[in-house]
């Protein structure tokens, strides 16, 4: 409050708490104690301190740098450990993409384990009903030579249109498809700066890239316990084969007085994730936006791509959330009023059904 702050102030500033009285001088609102003494005057207030106080706050800074000390070897005791892990995680990502481009078949006991665990998954997940549903479908035997080509044919194309939350953030295009029908791997690696994310690409007819990179720089102050802040992006420039294979841009035919000219203008892609940001300062939508679509790769669909390629199957939260949502909007009809009817007519007098409407 503003006594409060008057108090501290008058304190602070060398007051006898006994029998002086802050002056009007002295009682300030909170902004302005803050704007008073921050961080760019905080020579100025220690130096006004009284003697005593001046040797507390110098203790305590003492001990604050003991603290930093500790938390920054926290830190980097906690980057050692992640890097023990993700060279754990590597062989099993190595297994996958093995599986998933047809190098090696799964075995019998792969088989039977994937089975378990789903029908495990199952019972956890799923009510009765769809319980019973589940156990209708077959769950995956031993494939046959003639049943389907090697490996799991578009699978990280599929990994990304089928999460659903990449579906919100950067949705993957009709036009998109082509290109990504040709993306055999998503791979990350991190270091102190950031992490990288690559997606690799065989021979294909739109860009000679083999492999499309995206850097996420990440700025940290050790030892303060805060969270990474981005630094900046760093991503690989598209080599385009023709403008035409762009699919960035459409063309679209503009009329201007007597003639009609051919334009390149912007359209939503997947592939906008490697383009720079124009304006780092401003942009701050669109680095909002790219910022949660490389943590989603990095974190959910990379390290757990088979969910996301199934679509999240026993994933109900949004289903149970729609019905939580239509429940109400029932209630709140129910609790309306009936609306008027118009030109004479009584509300609700024609029960014939309305067509749809047809979106433009």
């Amino acid at each position: 409050s503003k006594a409060t702050v008057s108090v501290l102030n008058w304190y602070l500033c060398g007051g006898d708490r006994h029998t002086d009285t802050p002056t009007h001088t002295q009682t300030m609102s909170l902004e302005e104690y803050m704007k008073q003494y921050s961080p760019k005057s905080h020579k100025k207030f220690i130096k006004e301190l009284p003697p005593n106080l001046k040797g507390r706050v110098g203790a305590l800074m003492a001990v604050q740098e003991e603290h930093r000390e500790i938390a920054t070897e926290l830190e980097k005791e906690q980057k050692a450990l992640l890097k023990k892990y993700e060279a754990l995680y590597t062989p099993l990502f190595e297994e996958r993409q093995k599986v998933v481009n047809g190098e090696v078949e799964v075995t019998e006991e792969m088989v039977k384990a994937g089975k378990a665990y789903m029908e495990q998954k199952a019972k956890e997940d799923l009510d009765e009903e769809e319980l019973n549903e589940f156990k209708e479908v077959p769950l995956p035997a031993m494939c046959k030579a003639e049943d389907i080509k090697k490996g799991i044919p578009e699978f990280w194309m599929e990994c990304l249109e089928n999460n659903p939350a990449m579906e919100g953030l950067m949705a993957v295009q009709d036009w998109d498809r082509p290109i990504l029908k040709h993306l055999t791997n998503i791979t990350c690696e991190t270091d102190d700066d950031g992490f990288t994310l690559s997606f690799h690409f065989s021979e294909n007819e739109f860009f000679t890239n083999k492999v499309l990179t995206k850097t996420t720089l990440l700025e940290t102050s050790p030892g303060s316990g805060d969270e990474p802040s981005l630094a900046g992006f760093k991503c690989a420039t598209i080599e385009w084969k023709d403008p035409s294979k762009n699919v960035m841009f459409k063309t679209k035919t503009v009329k201007k007085k007597k003639t009609r000219t051919q334009e390149q203008v912007p359209q939503e892609s997947i592939f906008s994730f490697f383009t720079e940001i124009e304006d780092f300062e401003e942009d701050g939508m669109a680095i909002e936006m790219h910022m949660e679509v490389a943590g989603l790769l990095k974190d959910h669909i990379i390290p757990r791509a088979v969910e996301s390629y199934c679509g999240e199957m026993f994933n109900d939260d949004d289903d149970d959330e729609e019905d939580e949502e239509d429940e109400d909007d029932d209630e709140d009809s129910e609790d309306a009023p009936p609306a008027k009817g118009k030109k004479g007519k009584k509300a609700g007098g024609d029960d014939k059904p309305k067509e749809e409407c047809k979106q433009q």
